[in-house]
């Protein structure tokens, strides 16, 4: 059957199946011939979306992804070509989060999304709440889909950064292997949940962007980012005050003169996007943190200066 060759493809591929009914929607039937030749990572065919253009995420950002949901990563395939994704991370049944869903521009209006959703909805149905970051386009559907507003975030990027002086008295300094630990309980007690996974692949794939504050000999906050496609994403911050923020993104700008650079920044504190915008960065679009289910596990939104970017939370 179609759908079961779409699911033992997928799963080969170290990702989960959408339903063949995704793709009986859109009118199209897959055969056997179509994926018998499908055997690379998940990254190397989801990266020939033609809408990735737009996006941020790298192939190891995909494979990063596989890795923390290898059972909530859905692809709708046609012709061993990936049309449509999402990803849905359980973050310790506490808290589900949905992130890239994204359809191929020629399997658009047929509806796919809607089914993909279904699918990821699903896989988190043991988690107190499930969350979203949407664009102001999305909103509208997610909204009939029970899902509710939460915070406002804005994507502040800038095409080149300009110098900056970190000071030279200040409590930041590079974050070690040895701080990890420490690191991924402020982020849990921030976000709401765990995010081992990701706060060691942050850190395994940029290190140099990854700080730490101290106060009184104790982790007081953190900030890390990656390579993207498009610029250099920080992010998540997380601290006590909007000094220390400033510090620990003063700490990462400093190596990254003249490139393009993204912080995905919450308005939990109204001067902290002020101050963004004297560095420079501009409002390049903005998110609407949604839920649906009963926000049980909210986490310490006050500390949260920036997320890690729409697909983790």
């Amino acid at each position: 059957k179609a759908s079961e060759l779409i699911r033992t493809v997928c799963e080969a591929l170290g990702m989960a199946a959408i339903f063949a009914s995704a793709l009986a929607l859109a009118g199209y039937e897959p055969n056997e011939e179509s994926y018998a030749s499908s055997s690379a990572r998940p990254s190397n065919l989801i990266s020939s979306l033609p809408s990735m253009a737009h996006w941020n995420q790298r192939s190891a950002d995909w494979d990063r992804l596989a890795e923390a949901a290898p059972a909530g990563c859905f692809a709708a395939v046609h012709n061993g070509t990936i049309a449509a994704t999402i990803t849905a991370i359980d973050y310790d049944s506490r808290l589900g989060w949905l992130g890239m869903l994204l359809v191929d521009d020629r399997f658009r209006r047929r509806g796919i999304a809607t089914q993909l959703m279904q699918a990821g909805m699903e896989s988190l149905s043991r988690c107190d709440s499930i969350k979203l970051d949407a664009t102001p386009a999305g909103r509208n559907v997610y909204l009939k889909l029970g899902f509710v507003d939460e915070y406002r975030i804005s994507r502040m990027t800038i095409a080149a950064m300009g110098p900056v002086t970190p000071a030279d008295d200040d409590p930041i300094r590079p974050m070690t292997a040895g701080d990890l630990d420490a690191v991924i309980a402020l982020d849990a007690e921030t976000f709401g949940a765990e995010r081992s996974v990701l706060i060691r692949g942050l850190f395994d794939a940029a290190p140099s962007m990854a700080w730490v504050a101290e106060a009184d000999g104790t982790l007081d906050g953190f900030a890390m980012g990656r390579p993207g496609a498009n610029f250099q994403h920080i992010g998540p911050i997380a601290t006590t005050d909007m000094q220390t923020a400033r510090l620990l993104v003063l700490a990462v700008l400093a190596d990254l003169l003249g490139r393009p650079v993204g912080i995905d920044a919450t308005h939990h504190h109204p001067l902290w996007l002020d101050w963004l915008t004297e560095l420079g960065f501009t409002e390049e679009r903005p998110f609407i943190r949604m839920y649906k289910g009963d926000n049980s596990h909210p986490g310490e939104t006050g500390r949260q200066f920036a997320i890690c970017g729409p697909e983790w939370g």
